[in-house]
């Protein structure tokens, strides 16, 4: 898997970074390309560094929607503790992979 910083985000007190997870993986015969995104938030707090992060693989099957989605996270500061129920929020709802793609996305995930 490759990772991407894509987007910083900055706050009054703390700092935001918004990577672009790759993987490349086997789906019938052939190499699929599929994305994911991590946030780390680095905060300082009492003079020591603290830091959260989230991961979530496999969201889409193109470079464009993820990127778009991480620009709409780092728009509104999405932390790593909300990053997880807004991924599934959005499948859901059909706004990171259409149906044909949501398919091989769910099909890898029964692989691993």
């Amino acid at each position: 898997m490759q990772k991407e910083l894509y987007k910083i985000a900055v706050a009054r007190n703390f700092r935001m970074e918004y990577h672009i997870l790759e993987s490349v993986i086997e789906h019938e015969g052939g190499e699929v390309r599929v994305f994911g995104v991590e946030i780390v938030k680095k905060q300082r707090k009492n003079g020591v560094l603290a830091v959260e992060v989230e991961a979530v693989e496999n969201v889409c099957i193109t470079r464009e929607r993820i990127c778009d989605f991480i620009i709409t996270l780092a728009n509104n500061l999405v932390t790593p503790v909300t990053l997880r129920d807004i991924v599934e929020d959005m499948i859901a709802v059909g706004q990171l992979a259409t149906a044909e793609e949501r398919l091989i996305l769910d099909e890898m995930a029964q692989v691993v």
